[in-house]
């Protein structure tokens, strides 16, 4: 199936997830460019879907502020999608915000295990309530959602930072 920006983020995500099992570094050991390869495959990837790249209008998606509540809202799991590393932990030396940043595909981040670098939507996400991945989309951070996971049927919303519009401003440059 061929891919283009007009494709639908679960098809760009599945096609993805197709491809980056095929050419996973642990499944293609005698393989000296997997590595590389990987990466640039999770690289276009999060640039295919980064939000502000799929916006039609990209001025009014960058200049956009929100102010909501974090009432029924996790800071849920995220992991890297090559070592399954948690991502977001103390020793990665990120500033809380961090977490707004990568959920809303403002930046992408560096695995502080495999230095692989990634996004939202080629990382890994945990449910809250049942531990188990779910699909995740920069377009549902604003919103209550459901994991789809057989036997969890609890909604949860995923925790906002507040962030300077200066420091938004660095990070969108």
């Amino acid at each position: 199936e061929e891919i283009t920006m007009a494709s639908p983020a679960a098809a760009v995500r599945k096609q993805y997830l197709l491809l980056s099992r095929m050419i996973h570094p642990d499944k293609l050991p005698g393989f000296g460019q997997a590595t590389k390869a990987f990466q640039l495959v999770v690289s276009a990837f999060d640039g295919l879907t980064r939000p502000d790249m799929r916006s039609a209008d990209t001025s009014k998606a960058k200049t956009k502020t929100l102010s909501r509540s974090n009432e029924g809202c996790y800071r849920t799991g995220v992991q890297c999608p090559r070592c399954h590393a948690p991502w977001g932990e103390a020793m990665d030396g990120h500033e809380p915000a961090a977490y707004s940043h990568l959920m809303t595909g403002i930046k992408t981040y560096c695995c502080s295990t495999c230095l692989l670098e990634f996004g939202c939507m080629s990382a890994e996400h945990k449910c809250p309530h049942c531990r188990k991945f779910f699909e995740y989309n920069p377009d549902d951070f604003h919103n209550k959602i459901k994991c789809g996971n057989k036997g969890c049927s609890r909604e949860f919303g995923f925790m906002l930072y507040n962030v300077s519009e200066t420091r938004l401003k660095e990070l969108r440059e």
